[in-house]
């Protein structure tokens, strides 16, 4: 009994919607809406948007704390500076003047 090679037979078209070849382009991913790999790299486009958003915001919420902070501690350092001057007490180690960081 001989075998012979079985015929190859031509790709047949795709089912209407889906793709034929494992490769994609923009035109043939849009003809299939309902492609479970579409809808995950939908969803994954929107989630790292949303991330991004609530990053940027969170961003700038600390900035603007920082830079409130940072508002509040120069009032304070002027506050003993015209305190400091006011009883004559000089300069206190430790101060602006100090070695120290």
């Amino acid at each position: 009994m001989s075998t012979s090679p079985r015929p190859t037979s031509p790709k047949s078209p795709a089912a209407p919607g889906r793709v034929a070849s494992p490769t994609t382009t923009a035109a043939s991913t849009a003809a299939a809406p309902d492609d479970p790999s579409l809808e995950l790299a939908a969803y994954v486009d929107q989630l790292i948007r949303q991330l991004q958003s609530k990053f940027d915001d969170m961003s700038s919420q600390i900035v603007g704390k920082i830079d409130t902070m940072s508002n509040r501690l120069d009032d304070l350092e002027k506050s003993i500076s015209d305190l400091m001057e006011s009883t004559g007490g000089g300069g206190a180690p430790g101060g602006p003047t100090s070695d120290k960081n």
